[in-house]
């Protein structure tokens, strides 16, 4: 956790900086984030990500179906989910997720994982009620800012035909980190899915 503390530090000793990352570190510490990844390698390489960021609790699972049936019966703080997968791809998944019958497990935030980061799949991800979007490889600092993204998403979800998704903006919503809703003259559903 020494890095959490000195990283606000360079340059000055940035005291805003210091107490926004121990506020991290806390919201971290007491989050549960379940791995969605049918590629063993990978979903323990992000298991071990989410850890050394110091997150408090990582479940995980290489089969969607089980892991929909482990999230609705304990929902997590957050999802992450590999976007192909077989047999139950993360578009089904997250289909099934937003349906009314999960219950809580219906509004859990989900962060989208794909090696394909073209405008057509994360249009997919968005429609299917993915919050955020990270391609792949998975880098650990843009991991990081998704997972600081969801956890300040202000944006609604709002049952629609039996499945939850989010309401059009229809002004004020929330933005990416360190960009403001006008910054780049998009709407903020668009700016939430920019990719790096």
């Amino acid at each position: 956790m020494r890095q959490w503390r000195d990283a606000g530090r360079n340059g000055g000793g940035n005291h805003t900086g210091d107490v926004k990352l121990v506020s991290t570190a806390r919201q971290l510490a007491a989050l549960d984030i379940y791995v969605v990844e049918d590629n063993a390698q990978t979903r323990r390489m992000i298991a071990t990500v989410l850890r050394t960021l110091g997150v408090g609790s990582v479940r995980d699972s290489g089969d969607a179906r089980t892991a929909l049936a482990e999230v609705r019966h304990k929902a997590p703080g957050i999802v992450i989910s590999d976007w192909e997968m077989s047999p139950m791809g993360g578009a089904q998944f997250l289909r099934e997720l937003r349906h009314e019958s999960s219950g809580a497990a219906a509004k859990v935030p989900v962060i989208v994982l794909s090696a394909h980061s073209n405008l057509a799949v994360i249009r997919s991800a968005l429609e299917a009620g993915a919050n955020q979007f990270l391609a792949k490889p998975v880098v650990p600092g843009k991991l990081l800012e998704r997972i600081e993204f969801v956890l300040n998403d202000r944006r609604q979800l709002v049952l629609q035909n039996g499945h939850y998704a989010f309401a059009p903006a229809a002004g004020k919503g929330a933005a990416p980190p360190d960009r403001g809703p006008s910054d780049s003259g998009k709407s903020d559903n668009e700016a939430a899915w920019e990719i790096d």
